[in-house]
């Protein structure tokens, strides 16, 4: 959790600390979103399927650390909280739904021999 989030923390900070797991949270799907077209090409390779393993657990655990940060925010009720609440959960909407094309592309294909 963010050192920003101890008990009693402001508001403000409160806030801040939500918007750096949502910055942090972009940043892990637009990775995701540039690594799936990849699978099932020539740059599919095991060391490829791994790494996009990481990006899915990066984004996993993000949503994790944004919900513990929430649920210590002492204003969860505020309308600038609710705006990077929705704002997240529609990021976590499509990035579910880049996971489920990314094992839909991964059953489709097998990686390709790095040595290939």
């Amino acid at each position: 959790m963010s050192p920003l989030l101890t008990p009693g923390a402001s508001t403000e900070a409160s806030d801040v600390a939500l918007r750096a797991i949502q910055f942090k949270s972009v940043t892990a799907h637009n990775r995701l979103r540039d690594a799936v077209p990849r699978l099932g090409g020539a740059g599919d390779t095991t060391a490829f399927r791994k790494s996009l393993g990481t990006l899915s657990q990066d984004c996993r655990d993000l949503a994790v650390e944004f919900r513990a940060a929430l649920d210590a925010h002492p204003a969860r009720s505020n309308p600038t909280v609710q705006k990077i609440v929705r704002d997240f959960q529609a990021l976590l909407r499509e990035s579910e739904r880049l996971m489920a094309a990314a094992r839909e592309r991964e059953a489709a294909s097998l990686p390709r021999d790095a040595a290939a």
